[in-house]
């Protein structure tokens, strides 16, 4: 749920969102799409990783685009293969404890200032 929160938070500001999920999409408005089609596709600018599980590897990592941003807020920051942080093209921020820290209906207001502050001003994104 959270994870849609933040989509629509996202969309509202005219930023493509897709929803990566391991279960079955809901009926909705955000597009979801399975992690197998997802780990083999385009990749992405912007990440958000809530899965408790590693889910970004580096050999995922490898073929995305310099500057592309990972917030890993997985509560026991595993979503990430430790090698990721490491690489020189990607910026990589651990924020287990963010959604916690607010209520859900704000949590996404939070991550989009979080992002801001963090990575679009020193990236020029």
């Amino acid at each position: 749920m959270w994870a849609e929160k933040t989509a629509e938070l996202f969309e509202r500001i005219g930023i493509a969102v897709r929803v990566v999920t391991d279960e079955a999409p809901e009926e909705g408005g955000i597009p979801m799409i399975a992690y197998d089609h997802w780990k083999n596709g385009k990749p992405c600018s912007v990440i958000i990783n809530t899965a408790p599980s590693t889910v970004i590897t580096k050999t995922m990592a490898e073929h995305f685009q310099p500057g592309t941003i990972i917030i890993d807020i997985a509560s026991n920051q595993v979503g990430v293969e430790p090698a990721v942080y490491e690489m020189p093209h990607i910026c990589v921020k651990a924020a287990p404890g963010l959604p916690g820290l607010v209520a859900e209906q704000s949590a996404g207001e939070i991550l989009a200032d979080y992002i801001e502050r963090n990575f679009l001003k020193k990236t020029g994104f």
